[in-house]
Formats: C-alpha cells, structure tokens, sequence
C-alpha cells in the first residue's frame, strides 16, 4: 500500500502547484512508485497464484492497465474531439482557466 499511496500523492503535486519543476519530480515519483507497486505486484501474484498458474496470475495483473487503455485512450480522444483538447484539465482546475 506504500507504493500506492506515494503514487496517489505525486499525483496531487500537479493538482496544487504551478511550477513546472515541482510537476516534473512529481512525475518523476510517480513513476518511481509505479515501478515499485508493479515489481511487488508482479511477486505477490506469483506466490499466491496456485501452482501451475502463474501465467494466468501475471495475465490478470496486466490486464487491468490493459483494458484501461483499450477502453481509456478512445473515450479521452472522443472527449478531446467533442470538447477540446483543454476539457479534461477543466474539472482539477475548477472549469475554465483562462485560455481561449
């Protein structure tokens, strides 16, 4: 839950802060944490998998960011398209942040 939670907080910094540095070591932590929740993800599915299904194990952890993509990239381009490139930021920032 460590990594998680390390994760979920970069993820916040972009959130609260302004400054471009701040977001990129943010995302820098982030992405330290993801390796670091996956590397134990990958472990535990191994052992507690029963034996002879550690492949399915390992199928099942990755087919979740899987079928998030499949399903996630699409519907933000539809998004994007209907509404602009900027409607995805618009709900964190509160509506409309001044471009136009």
């Amino acid at each position: 839950m460590g990594f998680a939670a390390i994760f979920a907080a970069a993820h916040l910094v972009p959130l609260l802060s302004a400054s471009f540095a701040a977001v990129l070591v943010s995302r820098a932590v982030a992405a330290l944490a993801c390796a670091g929740f996956w590397a134990v993800g990958a472990v535990l599915a191994g052992r507690i998998a029963a034996p002879g299904r550690t492949a399915q194990a390992m199928g099942i952890l990755v087919g979740g960011p899987t079928l998030a993509n499949v399903i996630g990239v699409p519907a933000g381009t539809w998004v994007g398209q209907g509404r602009g490139r900027e409607a995805g930021d618009q709900h964190r920032l509160g509506g409309r942040h001044g471009r136009s």
